[in-house]
């Protein structure tokens, strides 16, 4: 994933910004298993 991100682009702004897409995205997918954790708790 990050050759393809470098291949892309190559700019190190483009390159910090994919890596807080991807920082964030984890982020809302920790948040989203959480919730569906505690959503499915008896």
């Amino acid at each position: 994933m990050k050759f393809f991100a470098s291949k892309l682009a190559p700019t190190r702004g483009a390159l910090e910004f994919s890596m807080l897409l991807q920082r964030i995205f984890a982020a809302v997918l920790l948040l989203a298993c959480a919730g569906l954790a505690l959503m499915a708790w008896p």
